[in-house]
């Protein structure tokens, strides 16, 4: 090994990963350069599958809860006037 290359995978100024590569021979400044911009490609990536997987938890928790207030309306019913009550319009 030669050379390696490091970039930070940053999202919104959080670190979320690291790219690394290593080499055979000096790298150039234009791979360099390459690198960096799949860095931020792949940060936003693993921000975008972080993000899906958590909008899917939340329907799987929607779909739950609608799933209770079917089986006991005078829950539901409780629950709206709780909801009117504390989170006036």
């Amino acid at each position: 090994m030669v050379a390696f290359a490091g970039y930070p995978l940053l999202v919104e100024g959080r670190q979320v990963g690291v790219l690394a590569m290593f080499g055979r021979k000096q790298l150039g400044q234009d791979t360099l350069e390459s690198l960096e911009v799949v860095a931020d490609a792949v940060a936003q990536g693993i921000e975008g599958s972080r993000n899906a997987s958590t909008f899917a938890q939340l329907c799987v928790h929607r779909d739950k809860t609608s799933d209770r207030f079917l089986q006991n309306p005078r829950q539901f019913w409780r629950a709206r006037a709780l909801a009117a009550k504390n989170f006036p319009a």
